[in-house]
């Protein structure tokens, strides 16, 4: 039962990101999903926040099937700004 961690290919697997808190929060009366047509456009190439930043998007793993996602972002703007960036949890 080891969990493992890969990158996502956000042109064919970003349906991954949208789907899966759908599925764990599916027994949750009170969720509510975020509208899909709002994050699509956050991640997408097109937003003008990556002119000076890029991310990517993992996946956690478990016996194949997703349990988690995160994601690493560098923004060049903010690191200009800031003296040399900052972590942020």
């Amino acid at each position: 039962m080891t969990v493992q961690v890969r990158a996502l290919d956000l042109e064919t697997e970003l349906d991954l990101v949208f789907d899966l808190p759908d599925r764990l929060h599916a027994l949750d009366p009170a969720y509510v999903a975020p509208l899909r047509a709002i994050d699509a456009r956050r991640l997408a190439p097109s937003n003008p926040f990556f002119k000076k930043a890029e991310f990517t998007l993992f996946v956690a793993e478990r016996d194949g099937e997703a349990v988690g996602t995160i994601s690493v972002l560098k923004d060049d703007g903010d690191f200009e700004q800031s003296d040399g960036g900052r972590l942020i949890w």
